[in-house]
């Protein structure tokens, strides 16, 4: 769903104040939703009831259904305060239940519950409230250890998150409870074109997939089977379209959601803390230096991370290691420099050829990583292979 249209309006009218009115987000909204009410008052009022000339984002228009009694949830970012005089997701769910008078708005938060109690309070008001809709609005709660098997419909209002944490929050939706029930899940998004919320869980089938088929020898294919059992829609003014397997796949290519799950999937856990240091810091000295020590004590990798010491924090090492992954994951995208520029077919292949031109500061221009990195990184299969190929289809 795309909120352009509601933002817009509601800034037209004066009713955002603040951030929200330069480059909205939902971490902006709830950092301080009273000065952007106007805006998610417009929302829920598009979304729940059809008002405010929004079609794109009328939930009925969108099913072509009008369900006797609606059970759905809404997740904020997962960094809403939800403590004490701080609790953003208390005002929210104010906010939310003034909006919607016909609706009772159940707050999960910190403050009221635990994630244990969860389920429990929100049994509680589906039977206490039998006449009226249920909107549950919640954060970090509820996301694990939490199947309400009325919920039907869930909310994804926030702009992006860990893969693993939205295909849980997914799943409250999908929970069984009569037959033939359908869940419809739905992103709520500033900007559809760079939304990637459902990508993640498709594009880690696709590789789980591609790793039972090792013939397998371009993860479009793999994508193009998946979504052939899955309904993806865009929802506009004259109702939900769906979206072709081409038209994802392109999207998806575009967005660079293949190569981002790749890149998380590489399991950093096999380089030591020098080296993540070195590949975040871009600094050959490091991991020279951690190469020879390595040699030396005869250990070529750790474990595990290690704790942090007191020449590196444990913040340094969780900063290093999240620049170090999208370091990687900018290497995955970009790999065809290398192989394409070296008329080669295969990266190791390349990687020898580059050498055998002493083209090796090329490479370091264009990716702003020492050499030696890159060609470990391949070596020691932190990268694999077989995913370059089946990201750039040699």
């Amino acid at each position: 769903m795309d909120l352009g249209p509601a933002v817009n309006a509601a800034i037209e009218a004066g009713l955002v104040e603040g951030e929200m009115k330069e480059l909205p987000s939902w971490s902006k909204f709830v950092a301080s939703p009273i000065k952007a009410k106007g805006f998610f008052v417009n929302v829920l009022k598009s979304v729940f009831e059809g008002t405010g000339n929004n079609d794109e984002l009328n939930v009925d228009l969108q099913t072509g259904s009008v369900p006797k009694r609606r059970i759905a949830m809404m997740f904020l970012p997962e960094n809403t305060k939800t403590q004490g005089s701080d609790n953003m997701l208390g005002t929210i769910c104010n906010i939310a239940q003034q909006a919607l008078g016909s609706y009772q708005v159940i707050e999960l938060s910190g403050t009221v519950t635990t994630n244990k109690k969860a389920q429990k309070r929100v049994k509680e008001a589906i039977e206490k409230h039998p006449n009226k809709s249920i909107l549950i609005i919640a954060s970090k709660l509820a996301q694990r250890s939490f199947s309400i098997g009325e919920i039907d419909e869930l909310y994804l209002a926030y702009d992006k998150g860990e893969n693993g944490s939205t295909i849980q929050k997914m799943s409250r939706a999908l929970t069984p409870d009569t037959e033939g029930k359908v869940g419809r899940i739905f992103s709520l998004s500033f900007n559809p074109n760079r939304d990637d919320k459902f990508d993640a869980l498709l594009v880690q089938t696709a590789l789980n997939q591609v790793n039972r088929n090792p013939d397998t020898t371009d993860i479009r294919q793999e994508l193009s089977s998946i979504l052939r059992t899955v309904d993806i829609f865009t929802c506009t003014g004259d109702g939900a379209v769906p979206v072709t397997v081409d038209t994802f796949v392109e999207e998806a290519l575009s967005r660079k959601s293949i190569s981002r799950v790749m890149g998380n999937k590489s399991d950093l856990h096999l380089l030591d803390p020098t080296t993540i240091k070195a590949l975040a810091e871009s600094n050959i000295e490091y991991f020279t230096n951690s190469r020879t020590e390595a040699v030396r004590t005869g250990k070529t990798r750790e474990e595990k991370i290690i704790p942090a010491t007191e020449n590196i924090t444990a913040r340094k090492q969780a900063n290093d290691l999240e620049i170090a992954r999208k370091k990687i994951t900018a290497i995955i995208e970009n790999a065809d420099i290398i192989v394409k520029g070296t008329n080669q077919t295969v990266i190791r292949e390349a990687l020898r050829t580059v050498e055998e031109w002493n083209a090796q500061s090329t490479i370091e221009q264009e990716f702003d990583i020492p050499y030696g990195i890159i060609k470990y990184l391949f070596e020691e299969n932190i990268i694999k292979q077989e995913w370059i190929n089946l990201l750039h289809k040699y």
